[in-house]
């Protein structure tokens, strides 16, 4: 592939993840909701929904890691923000916004993704404090 074609690639990838986050964003606001209300076949159509959306962006970040080391020769950390260094001015204007409004999506993602975890867990441990009841819930005397 020629570089042209690389870095056109690359650029697309960034695209096409800037509407998969925004995708997978409300996702994890609507997988919240459903958790509050208890709503489990929306939570279990949701669940499979998240895991294919996390795959193709998965699999979307590895060929950019490897994209970007074609670009680098294989020389230093490859990343996005060191690959930015190395790239025409024109390259680079295009991509770099779209970059940072990724990370900062990535980053609230991450964010919903713990605040869900943290909400499902501990409703989790109600309902087995509730079905099993608590060990020292009351003193012998």
């Amino acid at each position: 592939m020629k570089r042209q074609d690389v870095l056109a690639r690359l650029v697309s990838d960034v695209r096409a993840d800037l509407v998969d986050y925004q995708h997978l964003h409300t996702q994890l606001q609507a997988q919240f909701q459903a958790a509050v209300c208890h709503d489990t076949d929306t939570l279990t159509t949701l669940a499979e929904e998240i895991t294919a959306l996390v795959e193709t962006l998965d699999q979307r970040r590895r060929d950019r890691v490897r994209l970007a080391g074609s670009l680098l020769g294989g020389q230093g950390a490859v990343t996005i923000p060191v690959l930015m260094h190395s790239l025409p001015d024109a390259v680079r204007d295009a991509l770099q916004p779209l970059w940072l409004r990724l990370e900062a999506l990535v980053s609230q993602c991450k964010g919903l993704n713990i605040r869900n975890c943290h909400l499902m867990v501990e409703q989790q441990a109600i309902m087995l404090r509730v079905l099993h009841g608590e060990e020292a819930l009351y003193a012998e005397a």
